[in-house]
């Protein structure tokens, strides 16, 4: 396999009397100005490697570069040039005649140069030809996949360095280390090839230099042959492991020699480095290491303007990215979706910050199996050059038969090669992209324990901003931010949610001990997840989104374990405070805990000790009483004397409120009917001294939660003819927690553990439930994949936001993060023609085709709608097809949620008009909104007329959350909520305000 190409990593191309010199002097590095232009017309100058040409476009044409090289002088035989990174399939020309071809491009590839005037001190004209990614097969491994056409960088170009080695027929072609680090030994294979197919023989000998002064420390000398070579040397006090806090490197040469002549030399940095996975757990050098780091989308960042100009800016990158990490205590790049440019590799190395090396395969696999092994070994091969190299990421979001077709390929190639650990084979990747684009908050998992392997927590945030802190390009993220901070949102809210949805879960992520976690992304296209910075990349002024990772990132650090926000005022809370020290030595970790107002007024304070052995992670409870005075508090922990390089406040901090509720003039002068299961309401209405009947004539009210639905959906029908005929009289009626209660696929039924789930939830076939409740009012219900933790008012009606704090967005106590609203979706039928007519106008159904009389069909899939006159219209529905399709393509992640082939719902519109006619109800108002977009409406109140009592139906989560007395227990029940109980009261209210019996 490994002499199907050559390579020669030679970097020291001075001659001295027709030979080869033992010791290697400068590279000839062919970076800087070539000509360039499509279809071999030289146009302009540029500086490779670079961006070039629009990356929003496809070449049109064929590449070309093109650059007169003067060869070096001396008594070599030939050359060959590396383009550590040509997109696309590369051909290279010597003096106008083709030397070399290969696929590929996001690897690198090497050319043997041939002609006559390949000779010592010879001056050639050498050009690259670059196919355009339009012309490129998408059998080649570096073929871009479609779905990331859109927000990434498809133009051809010369993106990394262009080398040019010199050498004889005997030349080494790959040098791979392999340290032991419990034996204190370096494993070094080399391979050697000979140009002209004979057998390579002579002698070599390997020499480990010190960097920064040349000493020699270790060397060994001996016999090669052809093909693999292999040594093993005992470093034992002589040289030192590499690790992201001592990135301790030593220069590397390997000489080989025929008839006492050097014919082939290369040089590179060696860092000592061994990284396995023992227990589920990543272990550097044999010690226990958590990977604490960040993504960054190299090629889609190259889409950008300024990424093109930056991405390429070694200064900009050790400060802006690399020192802002690290400073935070970050010891982890992602380079997501293809390699890096080589300087950025070289800053890791020296800087200390281990990399992972991930291909750019993206949904799916279209390469043939043996151009993902030629470019799988390529890919290897350059990342033994660079100790930062942690662990590999052969493919990305991708199953079925094309993982079988990369392992296939990869398991012919990973013999060469040290042990490695690769994802997917050694390790679990997870992203759960929780209170952003694609989830809502679900903390699923309680440990790392559950999964069965080491598990990457390595997408997650997702909230993505432009350089304004305005909404990013990626098609989900208005509808995510509506989600989560509702209409007319500020940017300080913007970026409270992304805090939450980074730091706050990047916290959670580490209290589980997962051996990894890296949010996405701190670089990225505009279109994709945009940048942690705000104004121009070159000012370097970061969003507070970086601060928040502090406690995720610092290898000495603290957690507070909470999610609750709403508490009564005084109440004393009872905290885990999580302690991690992550180093290899002893520590006592001081954690100051306090109770923080909104203008920074610090209302209790006390310093919290802990005894931390190495590696450990340790947890106390802690008692924090919250002031007397209702309104928005902040509790902070923060570590005291952090780590000496660690130069940002190590900061764990939750939003809570103090809150009492405020009782409605018209509830408080009320009579309400319970029914006698109604327990929850009994001790609720008993605390706040609301009067209850026990007669339904003597009430003006009605209050009924999930005990009485219970009898509802097991098909009691004496329920709903108490409520026809409670609104009959006058009387008013709240139905609390109706329609079933499950919270989604991740969630257990009661009595069961929770599922693994890798993707985010989804519903392919959701489940459709119908309860009729009396006359012509029914109660539909869709399962969704989600519950919700938000919820926000109706744009047209504010009315239970009365008497709640600004800003108000639920997340009610308990549960697994706070969740209000149920993960099924809401619909009343039966309400009146105009209700029906405003409803279906809402789906972009046209008005007067329904009312006409004359068949008019809806077409739904997904949440998606056509129309049509015909009963079976086969091109409605495959345009509705086309559009889902459409939206998937746009948003590739959302294939995990929907399945487009699912059957369409068919509804007959013209037939539901004419039974809307009967319809009972005058008037309806959608009275909260939640979910993607706001179109849950988990609230919704009708109006029966001069009269009639009103009606509200929530489907929101109260159950467990309005009994005075149900203020503790495990960690994710259901608790005492004052704002929940709140909405309940203002519910009462508004179902009184109108219409009701006095």
């Amino acid at each position: 396999m490994r002499l199907n190409y050559t390579r020669v990593c030679f970097y020291a191309l001075a001659l001295l009397l027709g030979v080869l010199p033992a010791v290697a002097q400068e590279t000839l590095l062919l970076n800087g100005e070539w000509q360039m232009g499509e279809g071999r017309n030289y146009q302009k100058t540029v500086d490779v490697p670079g961006i070039h040409c629009n990356p929003t476009e496809m070449n049109a044409d064929t590449l070309w570069y093109r650059r007169e090289v003067v060869l070096p002088k001396g008594n070599w035989k030939y050359a060959t040039l590396e383009l550590k990174g040509a997109r696309f399939a590369p051909a290279v020309y010597v003096d106008g005649e083709l030397a070399s071809r290969t696929d590929g491009g996001m690897a690198p590839t090497f050319h043997l140069l041939k002609g006559k005037g390949v000779k010592p001190g010879r001056r050639i004209t050498l050009e690259v030809a670059l196919s355009s990614l339009k012309t490129l097969s998408p059998l080649d491994a570096s073929y871009i996949a479609v779905s990331d056409h859109w927000r990434s960088n498809i133009s051809s170009s010369l993106w990394d360095d262009v080398q040019l080695h010199v050498h004889g027929t005997d030349h080494v072609v790959d040098v791979i280390p392999d340290a032991d680090v419990s034996n204190k030994e370096l494993g070094l294979t080399f391979f050697v090839d000979n140009v002209d197919g004979n057998h390579a023989e002579g002698q070599y000998k390997i020499e480990i230099s010190d960097r920064q002064r040349g000493n020699l420390i270790l060397t060994s000398e001996g016999a090669y042959h052809s093909g693999k070579n292999s040594i093993r040397l005992s470093y034992k006090g002589k040289l030192t492991e590499w690790t992201p806090e001592h990135p301790q490197l030593y220069q590397l040469t390997v000489t080989l020699k025929k008839n006492r002549k050097i014919c082939d030399q290369t040089v590179r940095k060696l860092g000592l480095k061994q990284l396995e996975v023992r227990d589920k757990q990543f272990f550097l050098n044999g010690h226990p290491y958590k990977l604490r780091g960040g993504s960054i989308t190299w090629h889609r960042w190259m889409r950008t303007e300024e990424g093109a100009k930056y991405g390429y800016d070694a200064d900009w990158f050790r400060r802006e990215i690399i020192g802002r990490m690290k400073e935070r205590g970050a010891n982890e790049i992602n380079f997501h979706l293809g390699l890096a440019p080589t300087r950025l590799l070289n800053l890791c190395d020296e800087e200390g910050v281990l990399v992972r090396y991930e291909w750019s395969f993206f949904h799916g696999i279209s390469a043939t199996e043996s151009s993902c092994k030629e470019q799988y070994a390529r890919w290897l091969s350059s990342s033994m050059e660079h100790p930062c190299a942690a662990y590999y990421y052969p493919y990305n979001e991708t199953s079925g038969k094309d993982v079988q077709k990369a392992w296939n390929a990869l398991n012919d190639v990973l013999a060469d090669y040290p042990p490695l650990v690769l994802a997917h084979r050694d390790v679990l990747h997870l992203h759960k992209y929780w209170w952003s684009i694609f989830e809502n908050l679900g903390v699923y998992y309680d440990s790392y324990k559950q999964f069965e392997k080491a598990v990457m927590a390595d997408e997650f945030g997702g909230n993505y901003l432009n350089r304004e802190g305005d909404y990013g390009g990626y098609p989900a993220v208005e509808e995510s931010f509506l989600r989560f901070c509702g209409r007319d949102n500020t940017r300080e809210q913007r970026f409270r949610q992304q805090c939450l949805s980074t730091g706050k879960i990047a916290e959670y992520w580490r209290r589980t001990d997962v051996a990894g976690w890296t949010p996405y992304t701190i670089i990225s296209s505009h279109e994709d997840g945009n940048n942690w910075f705000l104004g121009s990349l070159g000012d370097g002024n970061p969003m507070p989104v970086w601060d928040s990772m502090t406690a995720a990132w610092s290898p000495m650090a603290v957690s507070l374990d909470i999610w609750d926000v709403n508490y009564a005022s005084g109440q004393t809370l009872s905290i885990p405070l999580h302690f991690f020290n992550d180093l290899s030595t002893d520590r006592e970790l001081m954690a100051e805990v306090s109770v923080v107002g909104k203008n920074q007024e610090v209302y209790a304070s006390f310093t919290h000790r802990k005894q931390s052995p190495a590696f450990s992670h340790l947890i106390d409870t802690i008692s924090v009483t919250l002031p007397n005075i209702a309104g928005e508090y902040t509790l902070r922990a923060e570590l005291l004397s952090p780590p000496d390089n660690i130069a940002r406040p190590v900061v764990s901090e939750w939003t809570v409120r103090v809150f009492q509720p405020t009782m409605p003039t018209a509830v408080g002068n009320c009579r309400i009917f319970l029914p006698e299961e109604e327990q929850e309401l009994r001790d609720l209405f008993m605390s706040l001294n609301l009067t209850s009947v026990d007669r339904l004539d003597d009430a003006n009210l009605v209050v009924l939660s999930s005990p009485t639905w219970k009898r509802i959906s097991a098909g009691d029908k004496s329920v709903g003819n108490q409520i026809e005929e409670a609104i009959g009289k006058g009387i008013s009626v709240v139905m609390l927690d109706v329609g079933p209660q499950t919270l989604g696929k991740g969630y257990p039924i009661e009595g069961q553990s929770l599922k693994s789930l890798l993707n985010p939830p989804s519903v392919s076939n959701p489940r459709l439930l119908s309860y009729p409740l009396f006359g012509s009012i029914i109660l539909n219900f869709k399962e969704s994949a989600e519950a919700e933790t938000n919820i926000l008012p109706d744009r047209s009606n504010n009315s239970l936001w009365s008497r709640l704090p600004d800003g108000y967005r639920g997340m009610w106590n308990g549960l697994r993060g706070c969740l209000a609203v149920p993960a099924w979706e809401l619909e009343v039928q039966g309400v009146n023609a105009d209700l029906f007519l405003e409803q279906w106008a809402a789906r972009g159904a046209d008005v007067q085709s329904v009312k006409s009389g004359r068949p008019y069909y809806a077409y739904e899939l997904h949440g998606y709608y056509e129309y049509s006159d015909k009963a079976d219209d086969y091109m409605a529905k495959q345009r509705l097809h086309d559009q889902v399709m459409q939206k998937i393509e746009d948003a590739p992640s959302l294939a995990v949620f929907i399945n487009p082939d699912i059957p369409i719902k068919t509804t007959d519109l013209a037939s539901g008009y004419r039974n809307a006619n009967a319809g009972m109800a005058e008037r309806m108002v959608r009275m909260v909104n939640a979910g993607k977009n706001l179109t849950k409406v988990p609230v919704i109140g009708i109006m029966f007329g001069s009269g009639k009592g009103n009606l509200i139906v929530s489907q929101l989560l109260t159950a467990g959350r309005l009994s005075p007395h149900n203020t503790m227990g495990k960690a994710f029940a259901r608790r005492f909520d004052g704002t929940a109980v709140q909405m309940v009261l203002n519910m009462m209210e508004q179902a009184l305000e109108s219409g009701s019996k006095p």
